[in-house]
Order: C-alpha cells, then structure tokens, then sequence
C-alpha cells in the first residue's frame, strides 16, 4: 500500500506534541517534509523522525509542487498576525492540484 506523503508547516507544540508522534502510528502515512521559519529546530526534528526535506515558510509553493508530498498538515501558530497567511497557505494547497482533503489546519 502507498504511504500518504506529508509536510507539516510549522514545527511548535502542535506539530511536534500532537501531530508528528502520531503519524507513523497510521500504519498508512509518513513524514517527508517540514516547513518552517527555524531550520535549526526544523534540522532536529528532520533528524529525530526521519524527515527528508526541509523548507523555509517562503518555499511553502516550492513544497507544494515539489512532488515530496501529498497532504499538508497546517500547525503553524493561529494569532491575528498569521490567521490571513494561514488561510492563503490553506487555499494554495487546495488550489495546488491536491485532492480533497490534503489540508488539515490543526490550530
């Protein structure tokens, strides 16, 4: 069975308490892609699940048409100053020549 590809963007206590751990659990699904603003937290975390790519939040289209991946679970921080970049990143996945489905916005 093919694995679900995904990119998690943002790598805070969402990502890494609740997403991440969770995903090899699937049996169905695997990391291949991190985006961030910190490449240095983002470095660790490649490393500690086995994470191929890693992107800046700048390279969130590159990611998308990469071809690294085939969903994106969105747990980047949800303030007022993000809430609008969060919603366009959303909107670009599914515009992205996704399926439905492939975003997830956890926060």
């Amino acid at each position: 069975m093919k694995k679900v590809r995904y990119a998690v963007v943002g790598a805070g206590w969402i990502s890494q308490e609740a997403f991440m751990p969770s995903v090899d659990q699937t049996g169905n699904s695997v990391l291949t892609a991190i985006l961030t603003g910190n490449r240095a937290n983002a470095g660790k975390l490649a490393d500690f699940y086995g994470i191929e790519h890693i992107f800046g939040y700048e390279q969130y289209e590159e990611m998308l048409s990469s071809g690294v991946v085939d969903a994106v679970y969105i747990a980047s921080k949800l303030n007022a100053c993000r809430l609008r970049d969060q919603s366009r990143q959303c909107r670009r996945s599914r515009n992205g020549g996704k399926a439905f489905g492939d975003v997830c916005c956890g926060v």
